[in-house]
């Protein structure tokens, strides 16, 4: 889900006469669409071919807290969140604990970002206190006082070795089970068997234990700044993952094409 595609949904359904001339605004039509989204995804089959729904639907609202940009999408899950009822929801708040230099952790940023949070009509259930490094027992005493949570209820989140091993850490506090609880689902315990195994063959593959290596050329008229094209840099490194290969990027500025001329010199 976009902006973009959420106002232009909205800009078609108007030219329609959907709303029957009335005048379009960002409450109701903005937040209504946004609702009906996230309703009509999480009746999405979880395979194709399978009539079988996800127990639950996982929705991340990116940005910052405050932010004008994101103040519809907050104001449609404070929306959503009484439509579907308390037992039905569960609001995950992650926010950065930042390190001085002279080593002190501050929990500044988290009391404040759940503050900010409270103002949109949304209070968490949990926080996760995202750090470089481990979070003191203080600081989350601290963040859970001003959040009006048990200190149960507020995670550590410090740089890992690997990306992938976050869910494992989470799983390590008793998060999946907290989560569970909260939603009234039936208590079960998180089978991580599968992640363990993906984890294993990330870190095989990235430190290039006896994998072959395979070179993708990538034609791009932004070469000199790949950030222009992270998605799809992140889907080729995942998919290696699955592949068994060690993958090499060759970056090739589309300059050096014309439409009469190419040149394969350019990928060896």
């Amino acid at each position: 889900i976009t902006t973009g595609k959420i106002y232009m949904s909205v800009i078609n359904k108007e030219r329609k006469g959907d709303y029957l001339g009335r005048t379009v605004q960002v409450i109701p039509h903005i937040t209504n669409e946004i609702i009906g989204w996230i309703e009509s995804t999480a009746q999405l089959p979880v395979q194709k071919g399978s009539k079988d729904i996800a127990d639950i639907c996982l929705v991340e609202i990116g940005g910052t807290v405050g932010d004008l940009e994101s103040g519809c999408y907050y104001e449609a899950i404070r929306q959503l969140m009484l439509k579907i009822g308390k037992d039905n929801y569960c609001l995950i708040y992650v926010s950065y604990v930042p390190v001085l230099k002279g080593g002190d952790q501050k929990s500044k940023p988290a009391q404040h970002g759940v503050k900010e949070l409270r103002v949109t009509g949304l209070s968490p259930d949990f926080v996760v206190c995202r750090c470089s490094e481990p979070t003191t027992l203080e600081i989350r005493q601290k963040v859970a006082l001003f959040s009006n949570l048990e200190i149960d209820k507020v995670f550590d989140a410090p740089d890992l070795a690997h990306i992938f091993e976050v869910p494992m850490y989470l799983n390590k506090q008793g998060l999946a089970e907290k989560v569970a609880k909260r939603l009234a689902l039936e208590p079960r315990v998180a089978n991580l068997s599968k992640w363990d195994k993906l984890l294993a063959q990330a870190l095989k593959i990235e430190k290039g234990i006896s994998i072959p290596p395979i070179q993708v050329a990538f034609v791009g008229k932004y070469t000199g700044f790949q950030d222009s094209y992270l998605s799809v840099i992140k889907a080729l490194q995942f998919a290696r993952y699955f592949g068994d290969v060690n993958l090499k990027i060759k970056w090739i500025e589309a300059s050096l094409f014309d439409q009469a001329t190419v040149s394969y010199t350019h990928l060896t």
